[in-house]
């Protein structure tokens, strides 16, 4: 598992919390429209920051931090996310939050058991019938739904989010989403960002004018507790 960089401080990235952020290199996911798209190939060229070096500079920020944030890339990726995060907790006793692809759960599984993690935040991609177009790569639903399943009964904080991609979320995939997402506490909508993408084509794809992205959002509201947009 490479450590490929550290964002020092953050006041969005974890909910409530102040938080640093570390971001795991390699991603099991070819999203074309991933925002971290630097992030997705084990590029020999990227940072490789050892544990020790990242648990030192945790401690040494103790007390200006309430959270760290393990993103990515996919850190459920790697099974050693697990002996990481172990340390993470027991040398700092800092609250974790993870963000995840949901593809993997039973790695997800044993975090949770395990108490590893606080807060979980799991993409959504799109409707069920379109997840492998979204996610650039074949996709098994089944685990995406037991992430999903595995999230709602773990008792601890989460979100749901989906980012608006035109051409991948639309009404009748908000509809498809949420028949899996049904009581989710909360789903959050995200404002796509066509700056910095992995596939050049969707440079080309215009983010939706905010009111589109309100409406969408609006209709999620029968599937969840909680919905909100953010990035407007």
């Amino acid at each position: 598992m490479r450590i490929a960089g550290i964002q020092g401080l953050s006041l969005i990235d974890f909910p409530g919390n102040i938080s640093a952020v570390l971001f795991v290199a390699g991603c099991d996911f070819r999203c074309p429209f991933c925002q971290n798209p630097g992030l997705v190939k084990i590029d020999p060229q990227l940072p490789q920051i050892e544990w020790r070096e990242v648990l030192d500079f945790l401690q040494n920020r103790r007390k200006m931090l309430d959270g760290v944030t393990v993103t990515g890339g996919e850190p459920l990726a790697f099974p050693a996310i697990v002996d990481f995060l172990e340390r993470l907790q027991k040398e700092t006793g800092l609250p974790i939050k993870i963000d995840t692809n949901g593809n993997h759960p039973d790695i997800l599984a044993r975090l949770i058991e395990q108490s590893l993690v606080q807060y979980i935040a799991m993409d959504v991609k799109t409707a069920p019938s379109r997840y492998s177009e979204a996610a650039g790569t074949l996709v098994n639903l089944h685990h995406i739904e037991e992430s999903v399943e595995t999230i709602k009964s773990s008792g601890i904080a989460y979100e749901f989010r989906t980012t608006v991609v035109p051409g991948l979320v639309d009404d009748a995939s908000i509809d498809e989403m949420g028949r899996i997402l049904q009581g989710a506490k909360l789903w959050a909508f995200q404002q796509y960002q066509n700056r910095v993408v992995l596939e050049e084509t969707y440079q080309e794809r215009k983010p939706y004018p905010p009111d589109k992205v309100r409406s969408l959002a609006l209709r999620a509201q029968p599937y969840a507790e909680k919905v909100i947009v953010r990035g407007l």
